[in-house]
């Protein structure tokens, strides 16, 4: 443990610099910077009464898997209060709205960063959400006696080829958690071969199968449209979670599809909002009306527009159910996928690119349904939209057989409920 924080201390002086310049120049890194250094702990009253439940989830994607986590806390142990640790200042924010006591910055990874913290709370349990490993984090919480659990843990090939090259400086770190609960064989397998005790590595299934259906449980699709100001006859292509260059190549894309049919309307979500403008001008370029989400229903020109492009936190979900077909991103560039269950669960035919490494399993899912369909490239991609638009029925049916095959997985979250339950009652 020595070498590891020399390592990391090393490290965190070296790059100090670059984020220096950048809380100065962007704000960034500044918020929250005292309790990123295990500082600024909260009140000492906050340690009395109620017990606590420490969810450390990193950005807002874990942070709304750990929502469906804090719901089932809440129906189990309406008693126990919830603290949201996050890295990010939008998970800080989505970690609020979805029913946290308190939110605060994870501690950096130093010898004493999340000492503080533990000895005011004292929590009940650690809940780490997917594959957060931090080696002083862990032995904090395993000399405060409190149980650290990794929660829909999941290995990327990217991850387990890292892990793999630094697991003697991880000697022993893997040995501190009392549960590992993952998402397939394959997680398991991978963690054990890092150093994990097979007997605390137990499969539960993907969280987010039963977060997504559960979200989508009472969204309506048509008031989706009229919120959005979409006509009901409308054919509607949602991209969502794009990244670079495929918000480009669905703006071309739109363009062919348009000779078919010049009614259709593409809603565009990219996954970052750092360059809205750009792909808002590639879209007037182009020749289509264009009008940011935000500005809608009314839009200040009153022209029906032809693409709708997101800029507001939150709301993909949701605009999956006004779609007749939608395009997950992240797939068709080097990335490793995006989450392809939320429009499935909606009843909403899939499309995807071949690059889908983070998301083995929900792909292995849909496929395996018949409710998804894996393109190539650009040209691929223009051809499958186009024969889902002019196939209602096989639309249905894909619809339908991704809806069935996400009802019929989900579970993960009662199996996952049950073994907080048991290292709780373990750990006395």
């Amino acid at each position: 443990m020595w070498f590891y924080s020399f390592v990391f201390c090393l490290g965190f002086i070296i790059a100090l610099p670059y984020f220096l310049v950048r809380a100065a120049t962007t704000g960034r890194y500044r918020k929250g910077i005292r309790q990123r250094l295990g500082m600024n702990l909260p009140p000492v009253e906050m340690d009395a009464g109620k017990p606590w439940v420490w969810i450390h989830a990193v950005s807002v994607g874990e942070v709304e898997v750990a929502a469906s986590v804090i719901d089932g806390i809440r129906q189990r142990w309406p008693e126990w209060r919830v603290l949201v640790t996050t890295t990010t200042t939008t998970g800080q924010e989505v970690a609020r709205r979805r029913g946290a006591d308190m939110t605060r910055y994870f501690p950096l990874d130093f010898p004493w960063g999340a000492s503080g913290l533990l000895r005011r709370l004292q929590p009940k349990v650690i809940l780490s959400m997917e594959t957060e490993i931090w080696p002083n984090f862990f032995r904090a919480a395993e000399n405060h006696g409190v149980p650290l659990a990794l929660l829909n843990g999941r290995i990327s090939d990217r991850s387990f080829k890292r892990y793999q090259r630094v697991r003697r400086l991880l000697a022993g770190t893997l040995e501190r958690p009392a549960l590992f609960a993952v998402q397939s064989q394959r997680d398991a397998d991978r963690l054990i071969a890092m150093g994990a005790p097979a007997r605390r590595v137990q499969i539960t299934g993907n969280l987010k199968v039963d977060r997504v259906a559960g979200a989508v449980a009472n969204i309506d699709g048509p008031a989706v449209r009229r919120e959005l100001g979409i006509a009901q006859d409308r054919q509607v292509v949602i991209a969502g979670s794009t990244h670079g260059e495929e918000n480009l190549m669905l703006i071309r894309a739109l363009s062919a599809l348009r000779t078919n049919d010049p009614n259709v309307l593409l809603l565009l979500v990219p996954r970052h909002f750092d360059h809205l403008a750009e792909y808002e001008t590639a879209a007037r370029a182009a020749g289509f009306a264009t009008v940011r989400r935000s500005l809608l229903p009314n839009a200040a020109d009153g022209v029906a527009p032809d693409v709708i492009l997101g800029d507001t936190m939150g709301e993909l979900g949701k605009f999956y159910a006004a779609a007749d077909v939608a395009f997950v991103g992240g797939s068709l560039i080097q990335w490793g996928g995006q989450n392809i269950l939320e429009p499935a669960a909606l009843g909403i035919p899939v499309i995807h690119g071949p690059n889908m490494a983070n998301f083995r399993e929900a792909r292995a899912l849909l496929h395996t349904a018949g409710a998804a369909v894996e393109v190539q490239d650009e040209a691929a991609l223009c051809r499958a939209i186009l024969a889902l638009l002019q196939d209602p029925i096989n639309r249905r049916r894909m619809g339908e057989a991704g809806r069935a095959a996400i009802n019929a997985s989900r579970g993960a979250l009662a199996a996952t409920l049950d073994l907080v339950a048991h290292i709780t009652r373990s750990a006395g």
